[in-house]
């Protein structure tokens, strides 16, 4: 979940935005069919569980794979000046 407020920081929410969805049918779609197949609570469980490590999983991949490096896009138009910090 860290990573996910972090690219709301950093603007990019594409990638966090497609993980939520992905862990929204995960979680929505295993948890119906473990109710109405088993109809026992742990297998839901199982599903939440499955829905939130593919959550973690897509996040990861997208940092590891430099969703948020200036390349992929940046905030700042191309060839406007960037003010450096100075130290004092």
């Amino acid at each position: 979940m860290a990573l996910y407020f972090a690219a709301q920081g950093a603007g990019r929410l594409l990638w966090p935005l497609l993980a939520n969805f992905a862990r929204l049918l995960i979680a929505a779609g295993g948890g119906f069919l473990a109710l109405r197949w088993t109809g026992n609570l742990t297998e839901v469980f199982v599903a939440l569980a499955a829905a939130l490590a593919a959550f973690g999983l897509i996040n990861a991949a997208a940092v590891a794979s430099g969703a948020w490096s200036s390349a992929a896009g940046a905030l700042v138009p191309a060839g406007a000046p960037v003010r450096r910090a100075t130290r004092r």
